[in-house]
C-alpha cells in the first residue's frame, strides 16, 4: 500500500518503522527540528523487539496537492489532538477538488473521542475511519530518534459504528490485514465510538495523574491509595461516555482497570509532553468527561481536580 503518515511522532514513527520492512510505502509529514532530522538522516526507531534505521519520505503539508493525495490508499493522522482542526483545514482543499470516492482513507489514530468528528464535519463521512492504539508508548528522544515499548494493539473501524459509518470497509480490511503482517496487531471493530471511549477511560485514569505526579503508570498501578484514583477518575469517564450513547457500565470499568493494572508501566503521553515542555493534550482527554458529565447535570469532581492541578503546575 502507499500510505501518509501525518505526524512522525511516536505512534507515526513506530508504524512507519513497521510497515516499510514490510514492504510498503510510506511517506511522512513532517516539520521542526524532528521533521529536519528525519529528512537529512532518517529515522532510527528502538524498541525492545524491533528496531529500524533508515532514509524516509518526508512531505510538508503543502506539498499535498490534490493530486499527491490521490496516489496515497490511506492517509495514518498521528497528530495531537490539538492539531486535528489545523490537518483538517489543511487537507480540505486539496480532497475537494477529488471525487468522494478518490483520494486516502482516512484514520484517526489519536487520543480522544473527538478527533473523528471534527474531521467529518471538515472532509466528510466517507473519508474518515476512526482508530486507535493501546498498550504502546512511543516518543521521540531527540531529533531523528523515537523509543518504543509494547505491542502496539490497533484497532479500526466505520466511525462512529458500521451501521452509520460511511467509510470503504473492503479498504478497512484490507488496512487491518496490511498491519498484522507488519507486526502492528490489529482488529476491526464494528463499535469504533464504544471503542474510543474505552480507550478515554483508561487514559483519562492515568494520563493526567501520571502528568500531574510524574510518574509512570505501574506507580499508580501499584499503589494501593493511587489506583483507587485511578479507579474513580475511570469511573467519571464512564458515566460521561452515557451523553454520546455509550453504555459501560461499572463492571467494565471494573475490567478496565484490571487490565491497566497489568499493562507494562510506561510513561503516558501527558507526562511525555509535561517533561519536553510541551502542552499536554488536556483538553482531549480530560475535557471530555467534564463536558460530558455536564451535559448530564452531574460533576466530574475527580477528574476536574486533576486537571485544574495539572493546568495550574503548567503555567
Amino acid at each position: 500500500m502507499n500510505i501518509l503518515i501525518l505526524g512522525a511522532g511516536g505512534i507515526g514513527a513506530y508504524f512507519g518503522s513497521r510497515l516499510i520492512p514490510a514492504g510498503h510505502a510510506v511517506s511522512f509529514v513532517v516539520q521542526g527540528e524532528h521533521g529536519a532530522a528525519l529528512t537529512a538522516t532518517g529515522l532510527r526507531l528502538e524498541h525492545p523487539h524491533h528496531h529500524y534505521h533508515g532514509q524516509v519520505t518526508t512531505l510538508s503539508m503543502s506539498d499535498l496537492t490534490a493530486a499527491r493525495l490521490d496516489d496515497f490508499d490511506v492517509a495514518l493522522i498521528c497528530v495531537k489532538a490539538t492539531a486535528t482542526r489545523d490537518v483538517a483545514a489543511a487537507l480540505a482543499p486539496a480532497l475537494a477538488a477529488l471525487p468522494p470516492d478518490e483520494g486516502p482513507l482516512l484514520v484517526s489514530l489519536q487520543n480522544g473521542v473527538d478527533n473523528e468528528a471534527q474531521l467529518v464535519e471538515v472532509l466528510g463521512a466517507s473519508r474518515v475511519a476512526a482508530g486507535l492504539t493501546r498498550r504502546i508508548g512511543a516518543h521521540i528522544v531527540e531529533p531523528g530518534l523515537v523509543r518504543a515499548t509494547g505491542p502496539c494493539e490497533t484497532i479500526i473501524g466505520a466511525w462512529p459504528n458500521a451501521r452509520e459509518g460511511l467509510a470503504d470497509r473492503a479498504r478497512m480490511d484490507q488496512l487491518a490485514r496490511v498491519f498484522t503482517a507488519a507486526g502492528i496487531p490489529t482488529e476491526i471493530s464494528d463499535e469504533m465510538h464504544t471503542e474510543l471511549w474505552r480507550k478515554l477511560i483508561i487514559n483519562n485514569g492515568v494520563n493526567p495523574l501520571a502528568a500531574l505526579l510524574q510518574v509512570e503508570t505501574g506507580v499508580l498501578t501499584g499503589d494501593a491509595e493511587m489506583t483507587k484514583m485511578v479507579h474513580h477518575l475511570m469511573a467519571e469517564a464512564g458515566v460521561a461516555a452515557r451523553a454520546d450513547g455509550v453504555h459501560l457500565d461499572a463492571a467494565a470499568v471494573d475490567a478496565m482497570h484490571e487490565l491497566i493494572s497489568t499493562f507494562d508501566s510506561i510513561k503516558p503521553s501527558m507526562l511525555i509532553d509535561r517533561e519536553r515542555g510541551r502542552l499536554p493534550e488536556l483538553d482531549a482527554i480530560c475535557g471530555p468527561v467534564i463536558r460530558r458529565c455536564e451535559q448530564q447535570g452531574l460533576d466530574a469532581p475527580y477528574t476536574r481536580s486533576i486537571a485544574t492541578l495539572l493546568g495550574w503546575a503548567l503555567r
